[in-house]
């Protein structure tokens, strides 16, 4: 299937190849045309109605630095969980902040499954 419209993909190396696996999953053909390393960039792109796309992390609110309006929709197909990883220099003290965000993570992981 074509999507119709063009694509805006967030280029960071993580951020695209996830949303190449979860178009390809279902049956969606991409038609990226164009590419961005800036979340903010790629969110005012869409708001200017140049293209779509799916973003890795949602903001609490839905305008864009330029103010425009993005809308965030729930992806309704259950896909394969991204994983997450937790790391430090090994030697170097956490600061208090990065240790309770530490357990802050854990727990928010564990209550979600």
């Amino acid at each position: 299937m074509d999507c119709g419209r063009a694509d805006v993909l967030l280029g960071l190396p993580h951020s695209g190849r996830c949303l190449e696996r979860l178009v390809q999953s279902v049956v969606i053909r991409p038609r990226v045309r164009h590419r961005s390393t800036g979340f903010e960039t790629v969110r005012a792109m869409v708001a200017g109605g140049m293209a779509w796309s799916v973003l890795n992390q949602r903001p609490v609110h839905s305008m864009t630095y330029d103010g425009g309006e993005v809308v965030t929709l729930e992806l309704e197909e259950p896909f394969e969980p991204l994983p997450l990883v937790l790391a430090s220099m090994k030697g170097v003290r956490l600061t208090r902040r990065a240790q309770a965000f530490i357990r802050s993570a854990g727990r928010a992981v564990r209550l979600a499954g």
